[in-house]
Order: C-alpha cells, then structure tokens, then sequence
C-alpha cells in the first residue's frame, strides 16, 4: 500500500499536494507534453502516458511502486492527479486501477457579473470551484441594461459611462432604490489573466455579448446605436427593457468592433450573444428598422431579429468561431452555424437539435440558480422567484425527450447564476452551493446505485472540504422545514386568471391546539398566483380570512393566521394566476 502521500515541490520533480486546490506549478507542468513523469518523496515513480481515449477521460494504475496515469488531453490528465491526491489524502491508496469519463462535454456555470460586478479575485476563486468539481465552462454575462464590465479600447465609453449606475432595485416587484452607486469593469488585462487561469485548470471562458436586446448600459453610452437617440442612463431596476440595439449600417459596424476586441481575449469556439428577450416595440415604430426590413423582404419584427443574428453567425463563421444564444434566436429562423442553449424549458433545445443544430439544454426549472433553494421563501435571502431546491437539480436529467438520434449533438448543461439579488462574493456562492455540486455530478455522469440520498450522504464531508478552502454555501436542510407540513399543492395547468377554489383536508396527526398557519408559496412557472382568500372550515363553523395577497417574485400576504381548531379541519384556498396556467406550487400548514 502507498502510504498518505501528497505532492510539493522541495526539489525538480517531486511535488506534495494535499486537497482540492494544488499549487500553481502543478498546473503549469501539466502541459501537452505526451509524457512527464515525478517521484513522490517515497520513491515512487508518477508517470503520465499519452493514450488514446474520449475527450477529458483518464485511467489511473496504483502498483507497488509507481502510479501510472493515461490520458489524452489536459483535461484528462487534470482530473486524474485531481483524483488520486484526493483519494491520497482522504484515505491512503492500495494497488488499484480506476477510470473517469464525462458523460456530457459542456459542464459548467454562468456568472453575471453585468447587474452585480464581481471583481477578478472573485472570478478567479470561481474558477477553483470549477475545476473542483470538473467543470469545463466558464459562462460569463459581461454586459445587460444594468452595466457594461469590459473594457473595449475603441469605445471608451462603454466603461467610462455604461459601468456605473446610480442605484439598484431592492427586491422583485417593487420600484423602490438603494440609492447606492454601483459599477465596475475588467480591463483587457483582467480578462486575459482570468482566461490564463481558467484554461491551466481546463476551463474554457466563453464571453457573451448581449445583443439585440438587454443593451440599455451600451445605449447610455452611446444612443446613436439605438432607435430613438434619446439620452439614457444604466438601467438601475430589472426586467425586460424597451430600448434595444437599432438595425442601422453604423450598429452593426459598432457591434463588430466590438467583438474584434472581444474575440482578441477569449479563445473559445462559441461567443454568446444573448438574443433573448427582445420587445419589438421600437422596431415596429422606427422607419429605420421599416425600411430594413421591406428591403430584405422580411414578413416581421421576428424575421429581422433573426437577420440580424444571421449576421453575426456569418460574421463569427469567418473568423473561426461560432455563435451560441438563448433559445429565442430560433424565433424567425435559426442562424446556419448557430447553437441554442434552451433556457425556457427544453423544447427549444429539442427543435435546434431536430434541425440539426447543437445545443445545451439549461432549462430554468432545473439550472436557475437565482431560484430560491426552497419551497419557503420567507427563510431564504431575497431572490428573484421560483425554486429550484438540490434535490430537483440532482434529478435533471438534460436528454430528456430528445430523439435517440440527436444525442450526439447535445452538448450537455450548465448552471445559471443572474445576479439581480446577489451583491455580494458571499451570496453567489451561497446560491451556487450545493446546487453545483448537484449539476456537476449529472452532467459527469451518476453511477447506477446512486440515489439522492446517497449524494446528500456524500455531500457531507465534501462540504467541509469548501468551508475550509473558504467557500459559502446553504446548509443541507430539510425541505420543507419540520415545521411546515404540505398539505397539498397545485400544478401547471389548475390555474387560470380566473378565481379558483382549491380544497385540501388538514391531516389528523397535527396537533392544532397551539394554533398554526397557512402559506401560499408559488414554486415555478413564469407566473405567480394572487391569493383571493383562505377559509378554515371546521365542525364549529367556518373561519374565513379575505386576504389580498400573493406568491412569485415577491411574497405578500401570503402567510394567513388561525386560532387554535379541532378536526376535522378543511382548508379552501382561492386564487388565480398572473398570467397564464403555466404556475405551480404548494400550500402548507405552519405548526408554532
């Protein structure tokens, strides 16, 4: 047996490393030299061969007095020295032979650093996390209607003004203002050093520049590129904007500059571009974007946003890369080269794939870390709706409903961490964890017996490991809380604008004599719910408690308080939807 061993370097060759995170030369030897070879301070010989295996797969061979490590790329050889110090440190190693092989291709996290700028040294600590948890990707939003984050040389003002803005929305639904000045951005210098960085661990930073929407930063800047010219200000609240990019030659020329410079940073194959979310209001009003359009003999205001990502797919094609959007890229046509990363649910993953596109599947109900990690909103940091708990993120599975056919073609998933809510390094990962452990372990692949359960047990000691590299993260909890009982729930489809009764019998083991109370909380869908009302009915009578309330973005009211009952106890909720049916979630009683 070897004994507990780590890498370091006291002398040419010979390294101890304990732990997650190995010292910086470590990175720099594992270069794409075929062969390399060291001696632990045992003796023992550490050689790596070059091997012909899948992309990022490795095999490791424990003998007696050398380990043998295969593997074909970086990658590879990356998560093979990852895993042995691991098992080193953790529990000795006997001889032995194990073997790793990621099921997807595209592992990784998005971070927007657009609505709340993190600085580099953020950045770079994000970038551990990944290569902890074998993560590839490094998606970052560099710029929305709240901030511009990149320094783009020709045009100073993208930084000097559309970096900074005078105030930030406290929570969802609500106008009101911090009133707290908030900016920052990267130089060209911070971003080549991020890239540097990542691509030692085996991270691949992908930039995405939002176009032809979410561009009120830019716009600030400079509003000839929009449709009205009028003077404009970083957007200090959050949503869909109504100012987005016109379709005028010097826009395009604009645009074009500014991916020179992008694409003079970032190495990567794919270049997002956003393309979601676009209103069309100004289109339909602008001569300009008129005349644009019955030129090119274009039916819509669709069909002239795909045009104008038709461009920028071409544009990129040229000049060796490819471009990747939002799943509303395919509304009016998709692009020849493009991908899709499908965030409105999977179908629009599904329909790039069955046209022969690539695509990666990051449906919001699953891989939207702005979500509330639970079911009660009320004992979470203010987030933007929704819930996405860690048990729901190890249950995605990212081929789900996808032809046989087509598998090939799906490269895989990541995380989402919009920052509307998050200011601060503490809340991103907070958010994050343990939910990316959960989507890493999907996207590498779960071995057969493994459950969630099992996951949750492991989760434990890997948990530790992040507190002591200085990592926060949500507490593994029970969901819901001991003290709120479900009691039912409604699903996509019940509800409707129109008032509805839903009824639900209060189970007899709760013991009511301390009283208790009833909570509304909306769990997904892009619509929240309006609570007309809660009626307690008991063999005493009816209690009936009229309430104007809610449940989505923001909860209000959606908590109701009763005085001690008898059962049997029935509980008759009614209410409607915001929107349309596409609404869920569950009702509980609250024990004190």
């Amino acid at each position: 047996m070897i004994p507990k061993l780590t890498f370091y370097e006291e002398k040419a060759g010979v390294f101890v490393w304990g732990g997650d995170l190995p010292p910086e030369h470590l990175f720099d030897s594992l270069d794409e030299s075929p062969r390399q070879s060291w001696r632990l301070l045992n003796g023992s010989e550490v050689a790596i061969h070059q091997a012909e295996m899948k992309p990022e797969s490795y095999r490791v061979q424990v003998e007696p007095d050398r380990i043998i490590i295969s593997a074909t790329d970086l990658n590879g050889r990356l998560y093979a020295v990852q895993d042995l110090a691991n098992l080193i440190q953790d529990h000795g190693i006997r001889c032995c032979s194990f073997e790793g092989s990621p099921r997807f291709g595209w592992r990784g996290m998005m971070l927007d650093v657009a609505r709340h700028f993190q600085d580099k040294a953020f950045v770079l600590k994000f970038i551990d996390l990944l290569f902890i948890h074998k993560m590839n990707r490094l998606h970052l939003h560099l710029c929305d209607d709240q901030g511009w984050r990149l320094e783009i040389k020709r045009y100073p003002r993208l930084t000097s003004v559309g970096a900074f803005r005078k105030g930030t929305q406290i929570r969802p639904g609500s106008p009101e203002l911090d009133e707290l000045p908030h900016g920052g951005f990267f130089t060209q210098e911070d971003l080549r050093e991020i890239v540097a960085y990542a691509t030692k661990r085996g991270v691949t930073v992908m930039p995405e520049i939002e176009m032809p929407g979410h561009c009120q930063a830019a716009l600030a800047a400079y509003p000839e590129f929009g449709n009205t010219g009028w003077p404009l200000e970083p957007k200090s609240h959050f949503g869909v904007i109504e100012d987005v990019y016109g379709v005028q030659n010097e826009t395009f020329t604009f645009l074009e500059h500014v991916l020179e410079e992008v694409l003079d940073i970032f190495p990567s194959e794919f270049i997002h571009v956003g393309g979601d979310e676009v209103p069309k209001k100004q289109w339909q009003e602008s001569s300009v974007a008129q005349k644009r359009m019955k030129s090119l003999g274009l039916q819509n205001e669709d069909e002239l946003q795909s045009w104008f990502i038709k461009h920028f797919d071409q544009w990129l094609r040229a000049r060796g890369r490819r471009l990747i959007g939002w799943d509303e890229i395919l509304e009016g046509g998709l692009a020849e080269g493009a991908a899709v990363m499908s965030w409105r649910g999977s179908a629009g993953g599904i329909k790039a794939l069955e046209l022969g596109h690539e695509a990666v599947m990051v449906p919001h109900t699953h891989c939207y870390f702005d979500h509330y990690q639970s079911s009660v909103k009320a004992l979470e940091p203010t987030a933007i709706g929704g819930c996405t708990t860690l048990q729901k993120v190890y249950e995605f599975e990212p081929a789900a409903g996808v032809n046989p056919d087509d598998i090939p073609r799906l490269l895989g998933s990541q995380g989402q961490l919009w920052s509307e809510y998050m200011r601060t390094p503490e809340h991103v990962e907070y958010m994050a964890l343990p939910r990316m452990c959960a989507l890493a372990e999907v996207l590498w692949g779960r071995q057969s017996n493994e459950t969630y359960g099992t996951f949750e047990k492991r989760l434990v000691p890997h948990l530790a490991k992040l507190k002591s590299l200085g990592y926060n993260f949500r507490p593994i909890q029970p969901e819901p809380p001991t003290n709120y009982v479900r009691i039912g729930s409604w699903e996509q489809g019940q509800l409707s604008n129109e008032p509805r009764e839903l009824a639900f019998v209060m189970p007899t083991p709760l013991n009511l004599s301390q009283g208790f109370s009833i909570s509304v909380n909306y769990g997904g869908g892009f619509y929240g719910v309006f609570i007309d009302s809660v009626e307690i009915r008991t063999p005493e009578g009816a209690i009936c408690t009229q309430v104007t309330g809610a449940s989505g973005n923001q909860d209000e009211g959606n908590i109701v308080h009763f005085a001690p009952a008898s059962h049997p106890v029935e509980v008759v909720v009614t209410m409607r939807s915001k929107g349309t049916s596409d609404t869920e979630g569950n009702i509980y009683v609250v024990l004190p």
